[in-house]
């Protein structure tokens, strides 16, 4: 649980900035960490989008799909999944280069399959923070790097590192 606190305290002092009442959307390719000895890392696929309030103050919405959190014992069984979030973000401009953090709800489906058999499957909603910093380029576009940390999904802790293109409207 500590680990949570400190990330979205993370979440909160840090922060993209865009100007007031703008657009914008972004894909985010990546790695993901299962924190369960049981699966290996896995990959993540992310795309979002966001309205910014203020120059400090947004809402953003996504889908992330999980692929294929393999077992170490056997990589014919692994478990993946996707979902929707929606959070607040919080953004800390500094000149072209942009701090950001978040938080919100992230809901999720996740399925377990040996194979090309499905062997279980669940869903539910959870907590999520993220942080990330981005560089804003010419022509409304940006390009950055951020982690998010998902609580307790299907009864584990998913941790992401991502790469992040983006454009802004």
């Amino acid at each position: 649980m500590k680990k949570l606190y400190a990330f979205v305290m993370l979440g909160l002092l840090s922060g993209v900035s865009h100007a007031e009442g703008l657009w914008y959307v972004s894909i985010s390719p990546g790695a993901a960490v299962v924190d369960n000895d049981d699966f290996k890392s896995g990959s993540v696929f992310q795309i979002y989008g966001g309205y910014q309030f203020t120059p400090y103050l947004g809402l953003e919405t996504g889908t992330t799909l999980f692929d294929k959190f393999a077992a170490k014992s056997d990589d014919r069984i692994y478990i993946q999944g996707y979902g929707q979030s929606f959070g607040v973000t919080g953004h800390v401009p500094i000149k072209r280069i942009v701090l950001n953090g978040g938080a919100g709800l992230y809901g999720w489906r996740m399925e377990a399959q040996a194979g090309n058999d499905k062997i279980g499957e669940d869903q539910g909603v959870s907590p999520y923070v993220s942080v990330g910093v981005d560089v804003i380029l010419p022509a409304n576009m940006s390009i950055g790097g951020g982690s998010y940390f998902y609580s307790d999904v299907s009864g584990t802790d998913i941790l992401t590192f991502n790469i992040h293109y983006g454009f802004r409207f």
